[in-house]
């Protein structure tokens, strides 16, 4: 685990993004719609101009897909159907039931190995709490913008951390943990503001996510006492990817609502 430098600007706090499951998080290039986002809020608000760093951290990442068949599905049953049929032993609408035995495979592959990134992110939390420790000596201070899985590894390294040498900021977007693994911890989070962005319309939290853990993500609804952000009117699309390339939206949004509550009556 290392951090990876995206910009070396000195103006300001230092921003560390945190990728989600199965992200590729090697190299700067695979950070690039983050930092896009990044230098836009940056060229918007000062405090935002300071050093970019990305965690680069086991997020289950196989060659940008959960294993080392591209998260493609394995034609087993469909392929025994097929070899059956030529014997004409089955009949066609088999088929259907073989491609849908396929699908719920693939489904299974990607569930166990969601379970083991998380088992490996609680071994792996450590590690970043030390490099955010280090971050905080060097800098001062730092704000972590989370996603997905990233969260979650957020949630576990910054517990680990004395509470002055937490983030100034936390931004969690589409958090892929359940709501009571981070509405208790979410005051952890950071020693300022916290920002929950939410979508109620994200089809890989309500649908996948669902089924693996048994109980709705906590990136699909408001929390409780976090400022909480509905992202769906400012992303692209239902899908959880859309964060990184719409990020700036979605901070400046909380910029504005900040500013509005700490602005005299």
């Amino acid at each position: 685990m290392r951090l990876v430098r995206l910009c070396s600007r000195q103006r300001g706090p230092a921003t560390v993004y945190v990728q989600g499951f199965c992200a590729q998080s090697r190299v700067a290039s695979d950070f690039r719609d983050w930092f896009d986002s990044h230098r836009r809020i940056a060229a918007a608000e000062p405090e935002w101009a300071g050093p970019a760093w990305g965690l680069s951290w086991p997020t289950g990442d196989a060659g940008g897909s959960f294993d080392n068949l591209g998260g493609w599905p394995v034609p087993a049953a469909s392929a025994a159907w097929f070899i059956m049929r030529r014997a004409s032993r089955l009949p066609v609408g088999g088929a259907v039931a073989a491609v849908a035995a396929d699908v719920l495979l693939t489904a299974a592959r990607a569930a166990l190995h969601f379970r083991e990134t998380e088992r490996t992110l609680k071994t792996a939390a450590p590690a970043m709490a030390e490099l955010l420790h280090g971050l905080h000596k060097e800098t001062g201070g730092y704000r972590v913008v989370a996603h997905s899985l990233g969260v979650r590894m957020a949630v576990e390294a910054i517990s680990e951390l004395p509470i002055d040498a937490r983030p100034t900021e936390a931004h969690l977007c589409g958090a892929a943990c359940t709501a009571s693994q981070l509405a208790g911890r979410a005051e952890e989070l950071s020693r300022g503001e916290r920002v929950h962005y939410y979508n109620p319309r994200d089809l890989t939290l309500r649908s996948a996510y669902r089924l693996v853990a048994r109980e709705s993500a906590a990136g699909v609804a408001p929390l409780i006492g976090t400022e909480s952000i509905n992202a769906s009117t400012h992303l692209a699309a239902s899908y959880s990817h859309q964060y990184a390339a719409f990020f700036d939206t979605l901070a400046l949004e909380a910029l504005r609502r900040r500013r509005a509550r700490d602005a005299p009556s």
